[in-house]
């Protein structure tokens, strides 16, 4: 069955009781798929339960458990392979993907709304606070690039991101200046093996209770080992910044460490430079 492995195909049936689909990379592009990449198992279950990592023979499995079906959950389960179970019937019909177009381009403009709001912390802390500025800078750069891919009509996945931006074609030149802007933010010329050690080390200390840093960790190994460095470095940058944004209050961060792991800029005419670029091109992608 689309090349699943049959002892995960056992497993599911064996230790699942709801409905299951595999979604994320494995399902919906394999061929792009690194072999460090889990199988993420969708649960549609009738109750919240933690999310956990799994090894299944030679496999990593994540399990993601979906009792309530949001727009963005609609997104993650595009193309999914649905495993066949008794329960399967009982799927509600609001898995179709007949709006999925409209919901991605929903979901990239959001980002990008995301990204233009960070214009007022950036500025604000310009001159007082060069770190948060170059924090804000980061987190903006980022949420632009992956609004960029949505609006496109790329389904964002963090590891394989930079290679979807690879695959970008615009015709803009204010929008392709702006990407590689977004880039510089991001600081993909210092990506290097030290670097990269140095961040992932930190950012493991901050997310150590995580039940997915395992995960996090084989997948730097895996990249480091192959000369990734710009997707492994990019890689560690995506997933702080989306540990960041769920911790709104700045006064929570271990900022030693956020700078570490984040690898931050402090040239305060060049954030001022980029985010001025960045924060035209979100205007002008939000007026299409």
């Amino acid at each position: 069955m689309h090349n699943i492995p049959s002892i995960l195909q056992d497993y599911i049936k064996e230790n699942i009781a709801y409905p299951v689909g595999i979604i994320g990379c494995r399902a919906t592009d394999p061929e792009t798929s690194l072999e460090c990449c889990e199988y993420d198992l969708a649960i549609f279950g009738q109750q919240s339960e933690s999310n956990k990592v799994l090894n299944v023979g030679n496999h990593t499995i994540e399990l993601i458990n979906l009792p309530i079906i949001h727009s963005h959950d609609r997104l993650v389960t595009k193309d999914m392979i649905l495993m066949p179970n008794k329960e399967c019937l009982l799927l509600p019909s609001f898995l179709s993907s007949q709006n999925y177009a409209n919901l991605l381009r929903a979901f990239g403009r959001k980002l990008m709304i995301s990204s233009a709001l960070y214009h007022q912390r950036i500025m604000s802390n310009l001159h007082k606070s060069d770190v948060l500025a170059s924090i804000w800078l980061k987190l903006s750069a980022y949420d632009f690039l992956e609004g960029l891919l949505a609006v496109s009509g790329f389904k964002p996945m963090p590891i394989h991101e930079l290679s979807q931006i690879r695959q970008l074609t615009m015709k803009n030149q204010v929008v392709a200046n702006a990407v590689k802007d977004a880039l510089e933010c991001i600081g993909l010329e210092r990506a290097s093996t030290t670097s990269i050690r140095r961040s992932s080390e930190g950012l493991v200390k901050l997310r150590y209770r995580q039940y997915d840093t395992d995960l996090f960790i084989s997948k730097v190994q895996y990249m480091l080992k192959r000369g990734m460095l710009s997707d492994c470095y990019y890689y560690i940058g995506k997933i702080a910044a989306r540990d960041l944004i769920k911790n709104e209050r700045t006064e929570n961060y271990d900022m030693k460490l956020t700078q570490t792991v984040l690898d931050l800029n402090h040239d305060v005419i060049k954030i001022e430079r980029l985010h001025a670029n960045l924060f035209v091109a979100c205007k002008l992608l939000l007026n299409y």
